[in-house]
């Protein structure tokens, strides 16, 4: 046999010589890059938290506005891109508790993150133990998952000093950032890695470059829907796809690597189990089992269209067990195991119905709810120091015949009050014992507060009440929701509850609600939390029609942190008392805050074209008859922008 021929000794260094010189070289070159591009500043830090000094030279930590773009591949549609809760902490005053809560939406408390989980948490703890000062700080953010948590409990266990972590999360381990559509697979390694290179500039530039050339955002209401359903059609995964096991390892990896930290720097750790919308929201996208013969959707139809009939009669046993005969072709089709859930329900066989319905949530091939797998991972994690606070559960036994629905939520996870006061509870209760050592000594003294009493205080009125409706209801006519088999039905619900709370925005109701507010800001005094200030401006603003006052609550939220709800309100404030460059300024940094948001865009475009437009006046009639005329042109190129999104300025001209 001839020995394998090999490079001569002088050639192979020549080779590694030149691919070392290769690496080097992309090395150093993309060394410089970076540099030049810091110099440049382009870009922005990525990082969690920002450090700044506050007004006795010591450190204060900022939420960074734009860490969120670590997370987006994608540039959004206009109002799609997820919005955080802003926070600004100086270093923790003795005596004080800093209770961080991490999740995503159903966390962050959308519809209103105001009347959420943290909200809850604070005053539930504040009433449980008068005298302590807690600071419950909502960390959630829409659409964020277990990879994000892992970079920002890293940077609050570094910087914020922390007493508990509440990981309230499961929801988005799928559809969101390393889920299914993941770049680089579901190694944590591989994802860390990455990670790394999109927090960098070159990184970032890479990603202004595909977004600007392959990922434009689209801003017609048709753009809008086909992005839409290209992502919901990249994000479908059956119950019986190898990937949903590759995503839960790294969820369970990712969960680990959250608590251990803690652990070790002697921080409680509370991991929630999520609950969601069991009987009243149909799952999004069904799909047939492996192996699963094309006979089996006609076969389906007939069941249920035989069930339907039997049901009409008033045999709902009958009408559940024919459905549950077609549930054996296919285990795994999510809209069967619905409505045999429905027809369980009907016949008063609530057991068996919860049963279905959880079947119906863990085949859902729209995973947006935390499923069995992902409950039985997230209670696996807890032990020593991290305590489990069992929502799911909590839900179950709050709602009617133990089935979580409407009662508790607006959609398939997003919560009603009466949910998020469920979920804060459950945690509460699991963080009793996780608690510093000199609280825990000084024991309870109040008792747990009511929903009642945590609806007092926070305050929710009708009028919120209204708004939060409202929001619910363009939520509800998005894409993801019309894929629904129940959409029109749910529609037609949350539209006629709306229709109901119509009252709240009438003189009677609205002075209520002042009051309520004033009552909560003149309790709390200077320790009032500042979303309460805020949403105290927006009812003054849009309620109430106190131009004035809305401003002046407006501008002691902002004196606290720079909340983009707050910016928005004072620049309508400017607007409408005629201070138009004010505004300009003011939604200037709203769109560097919020640069996908379309109405931020218009608002400052229509600003811009008054506060030219007077500025154009004001030379003309000091004689400056040349600079005059080139502000008022720029103004009519503004306005006829504005056009182009079918706003029209009054006045105008010369």
């Amino acid at each position: 046999m001839k020995p394998s021929p090999s490079l001569p000794p002088s050639l192979t260094r020549r080779v590694l010589f030149a691919l070392a010189a290769t690496v080097l070289g992309t090395v150093l070159f993309l060394a410089l890059l970076e540099g030049g591009l810091r110099l440049a500043d382009f870009g922005h830090p990525l990082g969690f938290i920002l450090k700044e000094k506050g007004p006795d030279n010591e450190a204060v930590f900022t939420s960074n506005p734009f860490f969120i773009e670590r997370f987006l591949p994608v540039r959004m549609p206009p109002g799609m891109t997820p919005k955080a809760v802003p926070f600004r902490l100086a270093k923790k005053a003795p005596g004080t508790v800093r209770v961080f809560l991490l999740g995503g939406s159903a966390a962050n408390g959308v519809p209103d993150p105001a009347f959420g989980m943290a909200r809850f948490l604070e005053i539930l703890f504040s009433r449980q133990y008068p005298g302590v000062r807690f600071e419950v700080v909502n960390a959630a953010v829409p659409t964020f998952n277990s990879n994000a948590l892992l970079p920002i409990s890293r940077a609050i266990l570094r910087d914020l000093e922390p007493d508990l972590l509440v990981l309230y999360t499961g929801n988005n381990e799928v559809i969101s950032a390393y889920g299914l559509r993941s770049p680089v697979g579901h190694s944590q390694a591989l994802v860390r890695i990455h990670q790394v290179l999109v927090s960098s500039r070159v990184g970032q530039l890479v990603q202004a470059m595909r977004r600007k050339f392959f990922n434009r955002s689209p801003g017609s209401p048709a753009g809008r829907q086909a992005f839409e359903e290209a992502l919901l059609s990249a994000a479908r995964l059956s119950l019986s796809d190898p990937r949903l096991e590759a995503i839960r390892r790294l969820f369970a990896q990712n969960l680990g690597d959250v608590i251990e930290p803690a652990r070790e720097a002697g921080v409680g750790v509370v991991l929630g189990a999520p609950g969601c919308n069991l009987g009243d929201n149909a799952p999004f996208a069904s799909a047939p089992g492996a192996g699963v013969g094309g006979d089996f959707i006609k076969a389906m139809d007939l069941a249920m269209e035989e069930s339907a009939g039997l049901a009409d009669q008033g045999e709902t046993r009958k009408a559940a067990l024919v459905l549950e005969a077609a549930v054996k072709l296919d285990p795994d089709f999510a809209e069967l195991r619905y409505r045999s859930g429905k027809s369980w329900e009907q016949a008063g066989e609530y057991g068996l119905a919860l049963e279905e319905y959880k079947a119906a949530r863990d085949a859902d091939a729209l995973r947006n709810r935390t499923d069995s797998g992902m409950l039985v991972i997230i209670r696996k994690a807890a032990g020593p120091g991290a305590a489990l606070a069992d929502a799911e559960r909590a839900m179950e036994e709050a709602s009617p015949n133990g089935i979580p629905g409407d009662n508790l939520f607006f959609d398939h996870v997003h919560m009603r009050v009466s949910g998020n006061y469920l979920a804060a509870r459950s945690v509460f209760e699991a963080a009793r014992d996780l608690l510093p050592p000199e609280v825990l000594e000084k024991g309870p003294r109040g008792r747990t507060a009511t929903l009642e009493e945590c609806l007092e205080a926070l305050p929710f009125t009708d009028w919120d009440r209204l708004r939060q409706a409202m929001t619910m209801e363009r939520g509800l006519e998005g894409l993801l929701y019309r894929q629904a088999s129940d959409h029109e039905e749910r529609l037609a619900a949350i539209r006629l509850e709306v229709r109901d709370l119509s009252f709240a925005a009438e003189a009677p109701a609205l002075e209520r609600a002042r009051e309520a507010y004033e009552r909560v800001l003149a309790l709390a005094g200077p320790d009032a939390s500042w979303m309460v200030r805020e949403k105290y401006a927006n009812l003054l603003l849009y309620g109430l029609g106190q131009v004035e006052e809305a401003g002046r609550q407006a501008r002691k939220v902002l004196d606290e942190v720079e909340s983009p709800e707050s910016l928005s309100i004072l620049a309508v404030v400017e607007n409408e008392q005629g201070r138009h460059q004010e505004a300009v300024e003011i939604l200037s940094r709203l769109a560097e805050l919020r640069p996908d948001d379309l109405a931020i865009r218009v608002q400052l475009l229509a600003s811009r074209a008054v506060a030219t437009e007077k500025a154009g006046r004001r030379l003309l009639e000091s004689g400056r008859v040349e600079e005059g005329r080139e502000k008022l042109e720029e103004a009519a190129r503004l306005r006829q922008t504005l056009e182009g999104y079918g706003v029209v300025l009054p006045g105008g001209g010369p």
